[in-house]
C-alpha cells in the first residue's frame, strides 16, 4: 500500500475537482480538523464501551470557572421560576446581582459579560433582550463625552430584590402587622444601625425629599 505524507495528501485534495471547483487550502484544512475531531470522539466512544463507561455529557469535560471571591446578595427566586427565560439569562441575571451589589445598577459592556460566563457576546445580548422584555432589567447605552458608545447601563427591576428590600412589600408588611396585633407599645423599634438602612436602594433622592 502506497503511504502518503501529509503535503502530497494536501496537494491531491486541492487539486481534486469538489462540485465543479478547485478546493482552497483553508477549506482543506477546516476539512482535515473536522475528521481528527470525529475520529477523537469515535475513539472516545469505542473506549467508553470496552470500559464500560456510561456515556457523559461533553460540557463535563469543559474547564472549570477559575476562583472568585464575588459574590450576589439577596434576591427573589422569581426569575428562577420563570419559564420563559433561557437558563443562561438567569445566570446572567445572578452575575448583574452581584455586580450591583448594594445598589440596583451597573456599568458594564457586553465583552465583559461573555468573559464572565464564557459565551459570545451575541449569546449575551439574547439573554438581555429576555430579561428586559420580561422586566428584570432595565438597559440603556451608555455613551462616552464625545458621545460614542462606550457600554451599557444595566438596572435592576424592584422585583429583583427581595421582599425585605422592596419598598412598597415592607411598608405593606408592617402596616399588616400594626393593624393586626393593634400596636405594641414596648416592640423594639429598627435601629439606625440596621443593615437595610445602609442599602443604597432605599436611599431616596433629595429631588423626592424635597417634594415632601
Amino acid at each position: 500500500m502506497q503511504t502518503l505524507h501529509l503535503p502530497d495528501l494536501l496537494h491531491r485534495m486541492s487539486v481534486q475537482p469538489a462540485a465543479g471547483r478547485r478546493r482552497g487550502m483553508g477549506s482543506i484544512i477546516d476539512h482535515l480538523a473536522a475528521a481528527e475531531r470525529a475520529l477523537a470522539r469515535r475513539a472516545t466512544l469505542y473506549h467508553r464501551l470496552e470500559t464500560g463507561m456510561t456515556a457523559m455529557p461533553s460540557r463535563w469535560q469543559r474547564t472549570a470557572p477559575r476562583a472568585s471571591i464575588q459574590y450576589a446578595g439577596a434576591m427573589t427566586t422569581e426569575a428562577a421560576r420563570d419559564p420563559r427565560l433561557a437558563r443562561g439569562a438567569v445566570s446572567l441575571l445572578l452575575v448583574l446581582r452581584a455586580r450591583a451589589g448594594n445598589g440596583r445598577r451597573t456599568d458594564t459592556t457586553k465583552t465583559t459579560l461573555g468573559h464572565c460566563l464564557r459565551v459570545s457576546t451575541r449569546t449575551i445580548g439574547r439573554w438581555l433582550q429576555d430579561l428586559v422584555r420580561f422586566g428584570y432589567v432595565a438597559a440603556r447605552p451608555r455613551c462616552g463625552a464625545d458621545g460614542l458608545y462606550t457600554g451599557l447601563i444595566l438596572e435592576l427591576a424592584e422585583k429583583v430584590l427581595p421582599c425585605f428590600r422592596q419598598l412598597t412589600w415592607l411598608s405593606n408588611w408592617i402596616a399588616h402587622n400594626e393593624a393586626a396585633t393593634g400596636g405594641i407599645p414596648d416592640r423594639t423599634k429598627v435601629s439606625d444601625t440596621n443593615h437595610f438602612l445602609k442599602e443604597s436602594s432605599f436611599v431616596q433622592p433629595a429631588s423626592a425629599a424635597r417634594r415632601r
